[in-house]
């Protein structure tokens, strides 16, 4: 029994250190969701970045958040991504300026004036 015993303590503390590395996952998602859901569509961000977190930004305007939490072998990291409201520079090129018609509106009307309907 005595060349199992250690093989047997290994396995018997398992679902302990299971636990502590989900509450440590748990805990970083729940800072990097937070953040990252808070901010986004916004127009800057607006928070402080959480201590156990980073902030990077890839690319304009999108950011990625990744928090740690525990230390060695109950380390564990969650990252989320997110992004600030997008600014357009798309004009409606339907929309009519005072005083204008669209051309079958404006045909209608030349139409009806002609025909007398």
């Amino acid at each position: 029994m005595g060349i199992a015993a250690p093989g047997v303590a290994n396995m018997a503390i398992q679902p302990m250190i299971a636990q502590k590395r989900a509450s440590n996952f748990g805990e970083a998602e729940s800072l990097a969701v937070t953040f990252a859901a808070s901010n986004e569509g916004q127009r800057e961000v607006a928070e402080e970045v959480p201590e156990d977190c980073d902030l990077v930004s890839p690319s304009s305007r999108a950011y990625t958040i990744t928090c740690e939490i525990g230390e060695g072998q109950f380390l564990q990291t969650a990252s989320r991504s997110f992004r600030l409201e997008v600014e357009s520079t798309y004009s409606n090129p339907t929309e009519l300026l005072p005083g204008q018609h669209h051309q079958s509106t404006l045909t209608s009307s030349v139409y009806h004036l002609i025909h007398g309907v």
